[in-house]
């Protein structure tokens, strides 16, 4: 097919020879506003596409040579939200003319081809150290390439790169939301308690994590959040398809006075970033302690259809592994909740797996009874049952945690708390959903009615929460406007100057002229007069 004669509109990009994707600038713009995103104040929102890159009362100041965060070694720029999200397959017809035209978009095909996906047995030791070293090397493959570290609009910017996503309205409260240096948010703090082999006692260390989804990940987040039009938030669509990987990084906040010898994040990777609840201080420096990676295989659907992974920054890599970023050692896998393992004593898992060679000073920190978790983690909880209550009551819109329905981490004082250690199936269709927590905590009203799951990502759900719960507005909503309409402008100047030289063309243009003109007005010189979006660009 000649591709040339596909009419995309200029506000789509080509992801793919298969798959479009939405816009996004390379030039981000700044807008004033609120500390949430609505009305004006001493805030900043970055805009580069639909959907705000962050918000801050403290925006990063870029010098003369355009660095923002000179702690870093070269330029670096403030964060930019990944948000060009794949549109999916289009589904091409022709006109009356024998013009091919996009009507519409499918979903893309699931990934069955992945390299870990030669591994469906994950109690079998080759099968599953193949596994961890697949995807490893899956979420490393030019994202840990120097000058590039993770910097998802860096990698994406060539053409011929595996694409990583970010979640987008992670903006719902000052400690919550997006910092605007590397675009990190808050995780659970680092336990002194809990990190005995390498922490001396004291208070806690702060912990700061981003994620990324591959291409079927950020098509799901494409649906959920179709457009600058919050409004068309669509939470029901979270049914991530087979072959979705995402990955976290996890970082510390690093204060060598509280690190006992040998130092275990000696030479990891490091950046600086901005502490949401004191803006004003100086960016802190963290370093690399954790990645977590999922990915959605329906080899094991009989269980919940995901498969969790979790890596620890290994000091014994160094100096051998030259890349800092590549110092990764599997700390366990995990492809269910062992739901019949009831008691807390560590004991032998049979859908948990722990790697004895955990570098030193991250072992003994495991999830209950055994089950997987990270040094970040809550040791009362595990990486799939944690994930598991990733859902919202669309009915509590306006009161956050009525929206939540549940907590995450069974409470200390549940006595029975295996609700929260059941395989909830993710297929095609999304999961299902975990129920609800009543204010006594327990039991669990394990009846899903009126609650939609969003199949495990718990990323959505702040990112949800933050447009029905908190009600935060999109201060990025007039950027993108202006966009759009200067885009439908382009697009209709090109049709008549192709009216103009093809009497066909003028008489099609013509019966096609109302319809269009209802959404853009232009004049016969093509100046722009309104700027009502038609609804095939509010994706």
């Amino acid at each position: 097919m000649d591709r040339s004669a596909i009419r995309y509109s200029t506000s789509v990009l080509l992801c793919s020879l298969l798959v479009a994707c939405r816009w996004q600038s390379s030039t981000p713009a700044t807008e004033t506003t609120g500390q949430f995103g609505g009305g004006t104040g001493t805030y900043t929102a970055q805009c580069s596409g639909d959907l705000p890159d962050w918000i801050s009362d403290h925006p990063p100041q870029a010098d003369a040579s355009g660095d923002a965060n000179p702690s870093e070694p070269g330029v670096q720029k403030s964060f930019q939200l990944a948000q060009a999200y794949p549109l999916g397959v289009p589904v091409i017809t022709n006109d009356a003319q024998g013009q091919p035209h996009i009507t519409s978009w499918n979903p893309p095909a699931a990934e069955t081809n992945g390299p870990w996906r030669t591994s469906s047995d994950l109690s079998i030791a080759a099968q599953r150290d193949s596994y961890l070293a697949a995807l490893k090397a899956y979420i490393l493959q030019g994202m840990s390439d120097p000058g590039i570290d993770f910097n998802a609009a860096k990698n994406n910017s060539n053409w011929a790169s595996r694409k990583w996503y970010h979640v987008p309205m992670m903006t719902a409260s000052a400690n919550g939301r997006r910092e605007p240096y590397h675009g990190v948010t808050n995780e659970r703090p680092l336990k002194a308690s809990e990190q005995t082999h390498w922490l001396t006692s004291g208070g806690d260390l702060r912990a700061v994590a981003v994620g990324y989804y591959n291409s079927l990940g950020g098509y799901t987040i494409g649906q959920v959040f179709p457009s600058y039009d919050l409004a068309q938030t669509n939470p029901s669509a979270a049914h991530f398809i087979d072959g979705t990987v995402v990955f976290k990084l996890l970082f510390a906040e690093y204060v060598p006075s509280r690190i006992q010898a040998p130092d275990p994040l000696a030479h990891a990777p490091r950046w600086f970033v901005q502490v949401p609840s004191n803006s004003a201080a100086p960016p802190i420096e963290v370093r690399l302690l954790q990645v977590d990676i999922a990915v959605k295989d329906d080899h094991f659907s009989g269980k919940t259809g995901w498969v969790f992974a979790t890596y620890a920054y290994d000091e014994r890599l160094f100096p051998a592994e030259a890349n800092a970023w590549r110092r990764l050692t599997p700390i366990g896998v995990q492809w269910g909740n062992d739901p019949t393992v009831t008691g807390t004593a560590i004991t032998a898992l049979q859908e948990s797996w722990i790697n004895p060679d955990t570098p030193p000073a991250f072992r003994d920190h495991v999830g209950r009874a055994g089950r997987l978790i990270g040094p970040v983690d809550n040791p009362r909880s595990s990486c799939l049952s944690c994930h598991s209550t990733a859902q919202v009551d669309m009915a509590q819109a306006g009161n956050v945690a009525g929206m939540f329905a549940t907590q995450s981490i069974p409470p200390n004082s549940c006595s029975t708390p295996m609700a929260w250690f059941r395989n909830l199936s993710s297929g095609p269709g999304g999961s299902v959903a975990f129920g609800r927590m009543p204010a006594n905590n327990c039991p669990v009203d394990v009846a899903t009615t009126g609650l939609t799951s969003l199949d495990y990502s718990l990323q959505l759900q702040v990112g949800i929460v933050s447009v029905f719960g908190f009600q935060n507005p999109n201060p990025c909503a007039d950027y993108a406007q202006a966009h759009y309409a200067a885009t439908n402008a382009m697009a209709l100047r090109r049709n008549q100057e192709q009216m103009r030289q093809s009497p066909d063309r003028e008489r099609q243009f013509l019966r096609e002229l109302p319809a269009q003109s209802q959404r853009v007005k232009i004049t016969r010189d093509g100046k722009l007069l309104s700027r009502e979006i038609p609804p095939e660009h509010r994706r």
